[in-house]
Order: structure tokens, then sequence, then C-alpha cells
């Protein structure tokens, strides 16, 4: 069983220096930590191009030196990749033009996924596309703070059928495993409250109902 990770989870991870617990991650589970190339191009590549991400570019870049994660060439879906994130940039509009929800990285993760394989997307909108895409009409409202979305259903079953069932965790998952495990440091409530924030506030789509729940039931 791999674990496929989108360019959203690794950033959330890169921003508050858990990467290295990936690697202690990767020693208790028996499957591979995955990124396609899309996702190395917009996680390493561009990064490292750009002064403010530089370092987080190599530091991820530095699980792929050691065999934590590696990477797949995504060039045998490129024609799936891109009707998929067509169809899912689709199925809502304003005012007669589409939203544009998902980026090629989100969507490149997705044709690899076989039935027990878990995508890692912190990213809420490409999520609520796998997970629940009938909900994703009230999350959008909410979001842009307007009622005159209209959304596709023709599309919005259609993608429903073309994804079809798929395990999705986010980082926070991988953060509880670090926590539980004590790779973060000794085990208190204030700390797990403080990690959960913290990938909050750079990236990862948790809300502060959850992390109190996360805090009471594994802190």
């Amino acid at each position: 069983m791999a674990i496929y990770f989108d360019s959203s989870t690794l950033i959330s991870l890169a921003l508050t220096c858990n990467l290295p617990h990936l690697k202690e991650i990767k020693t208790l589970y028996d499957g591979d930590f995955v990124m396609t190339k899309t996702v190395h191009n917009e996680t390493i590549d561009k990064a490292m191009r750009i002064e403010r991400f530089k370092y987080e570019a190599y530091r991820l870049k530095s699980l792929l030196d050691d065999g934590v994660i590696i990477v797949k060439d995504d060039k045998q879906y490129a024609g799936r990749i891109k009707e998929l994130m067509n169809l899912m940039n689709s199925c809502f509009y304003i005012r007669d033009r589409p939203l544009k929800l998902v980026q090629p990285g989100e969507v490149s993760i997705i044709p690899f996924a076989k039935k027990n394989d878990v995508l890692a997307i912190d990213e809420r909108t490409t999520r609520f596309f796998i997970e629940s895409p009938e909900e994703l009409l009230d999350l959008l409202r909410h979001k842009l703070h307007t009622t005159r979305i209209v959304p596709d259903e023709g599309n919005l079953a259609r993608v429903k059928r073309e994804i079809g069932k798929l395990n999705v965790i986010r980082s926070t998952e991988l953060a509880l495993v670090a926590y539980e495990k004590g790779f973060v440091g000794n085990k208190n409530k204030d700390l797990f409250n403080g990690l959960l924030w913290a990938l909050k506030l750079n990236g990862c789509a948790i809300s502060s109902k959850e992390i109190r729940n996360y805090v009471n039931k594994y802190g």
C-alpha cells in the first residue's frame, strides 16, 4: 500500500519542520512514499528558483536522496490527468464562467492510486472532490462568500464515477503518528495542539473543532 503525496501536504510538512518525521515514519511503514514528477516540479524544481522556498525544497530533496520518497514519472497518465483536471474545473460556474479549483500537482496523483493506496492531500477542495463532491457547493459558497455559484450536476456525477472510492489523509494524520511514536518530543496535549495548529496555519485544511477533537482523543 503506497502513500501518494500531493504538493499541498509536502509544503505543509516542510513549512512546519515536520519533513524529518517522514523518514522516521517510513521505518514503520511497509509501503512506498511516492510523489509524481509533476509534484516534484512544483515542490522542488520551481521552489529552488524562489529564495523564499529554496530551503524547504532542499530539505524535501534530501528525502528523495535518502530514498524515503520515490518519484514516479506521470507522462503515461498525461492525457488522463488533463481530462480529470478539465472535468473537475468544469463542475462549478459563476456568471457562466467555470471555477478553476484544482491544479496539475493535486490531480496527478489520482490516476496512480489503486484501491488500497492512500492519497495525502491537505487542500480541502481536492479532498472534497474525492470524498464527497456533493458537499462541495456549500463549501465553495462559504469560502467565496457568494450564493451565485451554479453546479454542473452532470460533471459532478461524472467526477464521482471517474475517481471512485479512494483513501485520503492529511498531514495531520501523519503528525498524529509522529506524535504517538514520540518523534516530536515527549507527549503532552499542549505540544500536540501546537503541532496541529502549525499545520493548519501553513496550509492544512483542518478546522479548530477537529483540532480540539484530536487533542481530546489523542493528546
